[in-house]
């Protein structure tokens, strides 16, 4: 008995989508949406489009916005300043100090003429200023700096922001022991 009542039912349900000529019934097309294809009836020919509504007073979405342009590709920050590197007491050294910055890194590079040839020259970082160079306080060693057959030389290091600025120096000294000095320049900021 209950299966028989199911089986009732769902018949029911199915003639419901049969129309009386036996088609499948088509879905009614709603007035604000407009269908990109025809819903095709099984008794139409393929080829004849299905009339479709729309209402004037059903407002069009709007366009689509335009895709943002793709921004260029940002340069890096590159600030660079020289400072002079002075002769300290009988020495006749003479270079610079160029100090770059690029995108919040820092290094230094010490470039000195005058010094003995092929040796080493230990390279710091003391707070105070050239006008009193042994007075003033050790902060760091920027490294050893080698020289060629004619007593030049290049030191390239990494640079801790808080030095570059005024009050800080640097001191090139005569052999890499940290005693006299051959030359100095004061440091300052970059901007």
């Amino acid at each position: 008995m209950r299966r028989t009542l199911i089986m009732l039912l769902f018949g029911t349900l199915l003639t419901a989508c049969v129309s009386p000529t036996g088609s499948a019934n088509r879905p009614t097309p709603v007035p604000f949406i407009t269908p990109h294809t025809p819903f095709p009836s099984a008794d139409a020919p393929s080829a004849a489009p299905m009339a479709t509504t729309s209402t004037p007073s059903a407002a069009a979405p709007p366009p689509a916005a335009a895709a943002p342009a793709a921004l260029p590709p940002v340069a890096p920050v590159v600030l660079t300043r020289t400072f002079a590197l002075m002769s300290a007491g009988a020495s006749f050294v003479r270079g610079t100090v160029q100090v770059t910055e690029r995108n919040g890194a820092f290094t230094a590079s010490v470039n000195a003429a005058g010094l003995p040839p092929s040796t080493l020259h230990t390279v710091h970082i003391h707070l105070g200023s050239c006008a009193n160079p042994y007075g003033g306080m050790h902060l760091t060693v920027l490294g050893l700096l080698g020289t060629n057959a004619a007593g030049t030389g290049t030191l390239t290091a990494g640079l801790a922001p808080v030095y570059v600025s005024p009050g800080h120096y640097v001191i090139v000294y005569a052999t890499s022991s940290p005693q006299l000095i051959a030359g100095c320049a004061d440091l300052g900021s970059l901007a």
